[in-house]
């Protein structure tokens, strides 16, 4: 957390000179900017922590109700369009009605998928393609997938990014450094509705996350 707050202090440091001058130029706006910028990030951090906290401390009960798979996705689709369009991504919705209902916390299933598509993202250049699908899986399973062409991630390091502050240590990834923390809470959520987290990815070819909602809550 020292990352982003060390940010909000020195832009707000150089704001503050900046605005004592006789004539604000631009700069002003742009460490404006960078303060939001890094205390969302910190506020997302925080927020984070404190529901893998409950989590680990058995404190995070579900409020389940039935909805519909499309119901589900798309406020986080929605949330989501904006950055994907500001960082020149496609974002693509392949999404049915005629997949059954499922019986989830909303608020916590819908904060998995803005997860995994914040990851994919952050994690994808200009031009690339974001897609979500949902379908039944070999087990009856109902799979909601979040498929990039990304910068991927190395086998070696798939298995670790699903734990707590795991960052991976390469040239592809150092510079869209994120939190450590978006799957590894995605995954405790999933659990916690007796699900599964997949992820399957290649480097320079993308990544495919997806989540698994058992069949014993489709409705």
């Amino acid at each position: 957390m020292r990352t982003p707050l060390n940010a909000i202090i020195g832009f707000a440091d150089l704001l503050t000179r900046q605005m004592q001058e006789p004539e604000i130029d631009g700069r002003a706006q742009e460490y404006a900017a960078d303060i939001q910028s890094s205390a969302s990030h910190l506020l997302a951090m925080i927020n984070d922590i404190l529901d893998l906290s409950k989590i680990e401390a058995g404190r995070l009960d579900l409020n389940e109700e039935e909805i519909s798979i499309p119901m589900l996705c798309e406020p986080a689709l929605r949330m989501i369009q904006d950055r994907a369009r500001a960082a020149e991504l496609d974002l693509v919705s392949e999404l049915s009605d005629d997949l059954p209902l499922v019986l989830v916390d909303h608020r916590l299933t819908r904060q998995i998928l803005l997860n995994l598509l914040s990851n994919s993202v952050k994690f994808t250049p200009a031009g690339g393609k974001i897609t979500v699908r949902a379908y039944r899986g070999p087990e009856r399973d109902l799979v909601i997938e979040v498929e990039d062409n990304g910068i991927g991630i190395p086998e070696s390091d798939v298995d670790r990014v699903l734990e707590p502050f795991v960052q991976v240590e390469s040239h592809h990834a150092r510079r869209y450094a994120g939190t450590g923390l978006g799957l590894a809470l995605s995954r405790r959520l999933a659990e916690l509705h007796g699900g599964r987290l997949s992820l399957m990815s290649q480097i320079d070819h993308g990544t495919k996350v997806g989540l698994h909602i058992p069949a014993t809550r489709l409705c």
